[in-house]
């Protein structure tokens, strides 16, 4: 599938939250807030790092596409 929501996803994250995560400490969880998350890509990276992560948007439809792919992450819209 190549619509443009699924390029999207493939992406990695972003620079700012590979650095980030390569400075947190697993074995120290954090929670994180991930303002304007999408359909939770950089979410995603730092849950995998043992991250606590909350995901919101004011973006209804990329919430729930972030919740059927992540249904291990908390999300919620604020639009």
């Amino acid at each position: 599938n190549t619509s443009p929501d699924t390029l999207a996803f493939r992406l990695p994250p972003s620079p700012f939250v590979r650095k980030l995560g390569r400075r947190l400490d697993p074995n120290v969880p954090r929670t994180i807030l991930d303002v304007g998350c999408g359909t939770g890509r950089n979410s995603e990276h730092l849950a995998r790092l043992g991250q606590r992560v909350l995901g919101i948007s004011n973006e209804l439809s990329e919430v729930r596409e972030a919740v059927r792919r992540h249904d291990y992450l908390v999300y919620a819209e604020c639009g």
